[in-house]
């Protein structure tokens, strides 16, 4: 009766363990090589992105990467190289893959030459980004503050900071010391 019972039990276990290893499903592998198209030279580095799997690898330097036991299905994968265009493919991985090649396009991007040139003065009120004030003797004339930063708060933004008898410092919209040059 005790033997009856440990052979069931272990008929059990066996069919247990089986059945679990086939709910696993046969694993596969992806192994290849990216290089590049004008002259076949290995792209060490170049980075191999499985997208449904949220993971990756770098080619080596020979340009070889691989990705061991992946389950049966439909990847999508990107591959990218600093220079180069990318490539997305789809692989349907039901057998072991080797030998892909990957041979990736030069590309370059160039920035064209920016040119900036400004003149506030030349420009009118509607092009102006900045309000300019211009302070003539006539303003200065009419609005006398004993000294040049007293008489340039009269204008709107202006305000200064006063260190004692004839000494202060400009205020221009909140910016002082060294953020103001004058």
């Amino acid at each position: 009766m005790i033997i009856k019972s440990a052979l069931l039990a272990s008929l059990l276990l066996i069919l247990v363990f089986q059945s679990a290893a086939w709910g696993q499903g046969k694993r596969y592998d992806i192994s290849g090589k990216v290089i590049d198209l004008e002259n076949g030279q290995p792209l060490p580095g170049a980075e191999i992105f499985i997208h449904e799997l949220v993971t990756g690898t770098v080619s080596d330097v020979e340009g070889n990467f691989q990705f061991l036991n992946l389950k049966s299905a439909r990847y999508h994968v990107h591959i990218k190289y600093i220079g180069y265009e990318s490539i997305f493919k789809f692989i349907n991985l039901d057998q072991d893959i080797s030998g892909l090649v990957f041979r990736m396009q030069p590309s370059s991007l160039e920035l064209r030459e920016v040119v900036i040139e400004s003149d506030p003065f030349k420009t009118g009120p509607v092009e102006k980004s900045l309000v300019v004030e211009t302070v003539t003797s006539d303003f200065l004339q009419k609005n006398p503050g004993g000294t040049l930063m007293n008489s340039l708060q009269k204008l709107p933004g202006i305000n200064s900071i006063n260190m004692g008898v004839g000494i202060s410092k400009p205020v221009i919209r909140g910016l002082s010391f060294n953020r103001v040059i004058v």
